[in-house]
């Protein structure tokens, strides 16, 4: 998948774990300004990754999460497998709105990594 343009989104790519984007992504210098707020584990603009390739991106806007215990990042809320970033930028801002949450991670770009290769 490629860019040809800066979008906004409004929503995350895929559902977490369960169907985690495993493509090639190349962001084509563009820009993706996110307005998010989600209350589940994995919180970030592509909640889980699998063996994926994320490139030429540049990420900005907000990420909110509403959920105790959550993973919340910058591109990727839980990375598995090898995930490669190549020229990736965030500057998206990062806030738990739930007093009451205790955000358990808080990465700019990948929140939780777990598999057999580098992130």
């Amino acid at each position: 998948m490629q860019l040809t343009a800066d979008i906004s989104v409004w929503q995350f790519a895929g559902n977490g774990e369960d169907t985690p984007f495993s493509g090639h992504f190349d962001g084509d210098g563009h820009t993706i300004n996110c307005f998010m707020e989600k209350g589940s584990d994995f919180v970030a603009p592509f909640p889980a990754t699998q063996d994926a390739t994320l490139k030429n991106l540049t990420l900005t806007g907000y990420v909110n999460v509403v959920w105790n215990h959550s993973y919340l990042g910058g591109i990727v809320g839980h990375a598995m497998g090898t995930t490669t970033f190549t020229n990736c930028r965030v500057s998206t801002k990062l806030e738990c709105k739930n007093t009451e949450s205790r955000v358990s991670s808080k990465i700019w770009l990948v929140a939780y990594s777990v598999g057999a290769g580098p992130v």
